[in-house]
């Protein structure tokens, strides 16, 4: 088991390095129609994305959204996090920034994000998003 951990650790970490490579000759082997884990981004006009939605992204949403409500979405991977958020009636997503698929979606939006902020907590994660 040791061995099969070791020999896996370099391809996870590259794995969506490879995805985005393979992904023009892999599209074309999906079946059609959207499986029920796949995340539907959203698109009521909101034009200001926020992604994390700890203590700098929570700060982050609350000022858009008192000067212009309604204009504002927040993605985060934490699905308690997600709860916990919309029960105060924010308008906040799962999603995770670094899945490839996700942006593809994001890009195919009727009304595209003017501003996009990146407030996760892992800088290496922000990177890999921008």
């Amino acid at each position: 088991m040791s061995l099969s951990i070791l020999a896996a650790a370099p391809l996870n970490r590259g794995a969506e390095a490879l995805y985005e490579k393979l992904a023009r000759w892999l599209h074309p082997l999906e079946t059609s129609g959207r499986h029920p884990d796949d995340i539907v981004v959203p698109d009521h006009g909101e034009q200001i994305a926020i992604f994390g939605m700890g203590r700098v992204g929570l700060s982050t949403y609350k000022f858009p959204d008192g000067r212009y409500p309604g204009r504002g979405i927040a993605f985060d991977r934490d699905p308690n996090a997600v709860e916990r958020h919309r029960e105060q009636t924010r308008n906040v997503v799962l999603a995770d920034a670094t899945d490839a698929d996700f942006w593809n979606q994001v890009k195919t939006r009727a009304h595209p994000f003017e501003l996009v902020v990146l407030a996760m907590p892992k800088h290496s994660v922000n990177l890999h998003a921008a």
